[in-house]
C-alpha cells in the first residue's frame, strides 16, 4: 500500500475531482483542507489521531516536508522495511498468489480491477488497472 502513497495512486478527493469522478475535494474527515495524499496520510486532524493514538511523535519540521520526504523521515526513523525483511527472513514467509475470477459490477455501475509488482532489488514498482461495465466490456485501461 505503501507504494500507492508514494507514487499519488491513492484515491484521494483532490485525484478523483481531477478525473471529473467526484464534484468536491474537501475532506470529509476534517472539512477543512483538500483531500490530498499528505493531507490524508500527515495533516487530517484524523491522521494526526491515529497517530497520536499509536504512540507516534513527530518534529515540528515535518510540517514543511513534501510528501517524499515525510515518507522518507518515516521509513528512516521507524525502520519499518528492517523489520518486515527481517521478520520474513527469520520466518521463511512466502506469500501466496491469490487466485478468484472476476465478477461483474452491478447494473449502470463498472468496475475497476488493479493489479501491482514491486521489485526491491530494482526499487520499482508497476501497477496497471482495467475498466469494465457490467457485460465485461473493457471502458479503459492502462499500461
Amino acid at each position: 500500500m505503501t507504494w500507492k502513497f508514494a507514487l499519488n495512486y491513492v484515491p484521494t478527493l483532490q485525484n478523483l475531482y481531477c478525473k471529473s469522478i467526484v464534484n468536491n475535494q474537501v475532506c470529509p474527515c476534517c472539512h477543512q483542507y483538500i483531500e490530498t495524499t499528505l493531507h490524508v496520510s500527515r495533516d487530517c486532524l484524523f491522521a494526526r489521531q491515529v497517530r497520536q493514538g499509536m504512540g507516534f511523535q513527530w518534529p515540528a519540521t515535518m510540517a514543511d516536508m513534501d510528501f517524499m520526504e515525510w515518507l522518507r523521515w518515516i521509513f528512516k526513523h521507524t525502520r519499518v522495511w528492517e523489520r518486515i525483511s527481517s521478520y520474513e527472513r527469520s520466518h521463511k514467509v512466502s506469500r501466496p498468489v491469490a487466485t478468484s475470477r472476476w465478477a461483474p459490477p452491478p447494473l449502470a455501475w463498472v468496475k475497476i480491477n488493479v493489479d501491482t509488482g514491486y521489485s526491491g532489488p530494482t526499487n520499482r514498482a508497476i501497477s496497471r488497472f482495467i475498466m469494465r461495465d457490467e457485460s465485461g466490456n473493457t471502458m479503459g485501461s492502462s499500461y
